[in-house]
C-alpha cells in the first residue's frame, strides 16, 4: 500500500508541470487578444460578454480549467477559433464546419480579417466559385471577400436562402401593389433581404415571398414579329412607352400601336397632350371621358382644372393600361438596326398592327409660304438629334405651329461637335426659314441666318 501511494504521488508531480504550462499558455494567449476577439471567444463558450478585458480573461481561464478536467477537452480545443499571427489559417473541424469550399449563403461564420489580423462574425452572401466567399460583417454589414480556408462555420440557418448577393430580381412593392426590378444587396440574419431598387437606388428590406428571380435576358436577334410576351410598363415619353419583356433592352410601344384602328378611342385615364386655344405649345392632360361629339373632358396635369377639348387638338401619349409598373401583354412588332448598328425593339398592344406603321400626317406649311427668308421667327426646341434639332414654329399671322429641322451646320458659325452643348429641349430660339417644301411638308430652319 505504501509503495502504491508513493508511485501515485510521483505520477501527479510529473503531470502537474504539464498542466501548469498549459494554463500559462492560455493566459498568455488571452492577454494578447483584443476586446472584440475575447468577446467572440466568450460567445463560442456560451459565456457572458459584458465587463472589462480582465473580466473576460478571468471567465475564459475558469472555463479553460474546467475544460482541462473534462472528458470533452480535446473536442472544445479543436472547435475553438484560433487567433494568431497575420495570415494564420483558421482550423476547420469536421464536426462543426463544412468541407472546404462548402459554405452556403446565409451561413453565420467566424472569418479572418487580414487587415486587422483578427476574427469577426459574418454572414456568407455569395460563393465566388474560386474558393472565396463574399461575406458581410454582422457588426456593421460591410462587405468583404474572404478565402474559405480562413472561415469557420458557426451556425447554418434552418431555412436555406433562395437568393445570393448580386442576384437580379423582381420585387413586390406593397405601397404600389406592383413588381419592380431590383438587385439583392445582402441576406440578413433575421431571414429577410436588403434589396436595391433599379429605378432610384434606394434600399428596402423584403421577405423572400416578395422576391422572384428575373428570367434570363433574351437576345433581340432571337425575337420574331408576332411573338407574345408578358411585360412591365416602364417610363413614358412623348414618343411612346418603354416596356420590359426581359429582353436585352426594353421595347418601345409607340402611340399608334396602343389602340385598334387608325384613330385613338380616348377613354378615362389616357394621357394626352392638348392644344389650349391659340397657345402654340400643348399641355399634358388626363382624359376623363369621351363626350361622343368630337370632344373629350380632360383635366390638366398641372393645376387639375377641367377643360373640354376637341379631339383634333389632342394627341395620345399613352393609354391608361400602360401606367408605370403595370403588367401588360404585348407583341413583338419589329426588331430593327439603327444607323449606329444597335438593334432596337418595337412592340404593339394590337396583334393586327404587327409590321404596320402609321401614315405620316402632312403638315400644312401654307401659312409659311409668304414668310421672307430674312424674317426672324420665334421657335421652341422640341427634340435633339445627333445631326440637328427639331424646332416648333408658329406662323407670324397665327395658326397651327409646324416643326422644322435645324441642321447641326445651321446652329451657328463654326464647327459644332454636340447639339446638347448648344441648345436644350424646351429652349426658345430665333430662327429663319432656310427652305420650304409645302407639298412635301418639309421645312428647313437656321439659327445663324438665311
Amino acid at each position: 500500500e505504501l509503495l502504491a501511494r508513493l508511485e501515485a504521488s510521483e505520477a501527479h508531480e510529473v503531470e502537474q508541470p504539464v498542466e501548469q504550462e498549459a494554463v500559462a499558455e492560455r493566459q498568455l494567449s488571452y492577454s494578447s487578444m483584443s476586446l472584440v476577439e475575447l468577446k467572440v471567444k466568450c460567445k463560442e463558450l456560451a459565456l457572458p460578454i459584458s465587463g472589462k478585458k480582465a473580466d473576460l480573461i478571468a471567465r475564459l481561464e475558469v472555463a479553460g480549467r474546467n475544460v482541462d478536467s473534462s472528458p470533452g477537452q480535446q473536442v472544445l480545443e479543436q472547435t475553438s477559433s484560433k487567433v494568431g499571427p497575420k495570415d494564420q489559417e483558421i482550423n476547420h473541424v469536421q464536426a462543426t464546419s463544412p468541407a472546404q469550399g462548402a459554405f452556403l449563403v446565409g451561413d453565420k461564420v467566424l472569418a479572418w480579417y487580414k487587415e486587422e489580423g483578427a476574427i469577426y462574425e459574418a454572414i456568407v452572401q455569395r460563393d465566388n466559385d474560386d474558393g472565396s466567399f463574399l461575406i458581410s460583417w454582422t457588426e456593421d454589414d460591410y462587405e468583404y471577400t474572404c478565402e474559405g480556408n480562413k472561415m469557420e462555420l458557426k451556425r447554418r440557418p434552418e431555412k436555406t436562402p433562395k437568393f445570393s448577393s448580386g442576384d437580379l430580381v423582381d420585387c413586390f412593392y406593397p405601397e404600389d401593389s406592383a413588381w419592380y426590378p431590383a438587385r439583392i444587396k445582402r441576406y440578413n440574419d433575421a431571414g429577410d433581404y436588403t434589396v436595391i431598387w433599379d429605378e432610384d437606388g434606394e434600399e428596402c428590406t423584403l421577405e423572400d415571398k416578395d422576391i422572384k428571380l428575373q428570367p434570363p435576358k433574351m437576345p433581340l436577334h432571337k425575337l420574331r414579329p408576332g411573338e407574345k410576351f408578358r411585360g412591365r410598363a416602364a417610363k413614358s415619353f412623348h414618343f411612346g412607352t418603354y416596356v420590359n419583356i426581359h429582353a436585352e433592352r426594353d421595347g418601345l410601344l409607340r402611340p399608334f400601336h396602343m389602340y385598334e384602328g387608325d384613330e385613338p378611342q380616348y377613354k378615362e385615364g389616357d394621357q394626352v397632350q392638348v392644344l389650349y386655344k391659340d397657345e402654340p405649345e400643348p399641355y399634358h392632360a388626363t382624359v376623363q371621358k369621351d363626350n361622343g361629339d368630337g370632344t373629350c373632358d380632360v383635366v390638366w396635369n398641372d393645376g387639375g382644372k377641367q377643360y373640354v377639348s376637341k379631339k383634333t387638338n389632342m394627341e395620345l401619349l399613352r393609354v391608361a393600361e400602360l401606367e408605370e409598373g403595370a403588367e401588360v401583354d404585348v407583341f413583338v412588332e419589329s426588331v430593327v438596326t439603327d444607323r449606329e448598328g444597335q438593334q432596337r425593339l418595337f412592340l404593339t398592344l394590337v396583334e393586327s398592327k404587327v409590321g404596320k406603321r402609321p401614315e405620316k400626317k402632312k403638315v400644312d406649311l401654307a401659312p409659311f409660304a409668304e414668310v421672307a427668308s430674312s424674317e426672324w421667327l420665334k421657335g421652341t426646341v422640341t427634340s435633339l438629334l445627333s445631326f440637328g434639332a427639331f424646332i416648333s414654329v408658329v406662323p407670324p399671322n397665327g395658326g397651327q405651329p409646324a416643326t422644322g429641322l435645324c441642321h447641326i451646320t445651321e446652329v451657328r458659325d463654326g464647327f459644332v461637335a454636340n447639339m446638347e452643348d448648344e441648345v436644350a429641349v424646351g429652349q426658345e430660339v430665333d430662327v429663319c426659314i432656310k427652305f420650304l417644301d409645302v407639298p412635301g411638308g418639309k421645312m428647313g430652319l437656321s439659327m445663324k441666318g438665311c
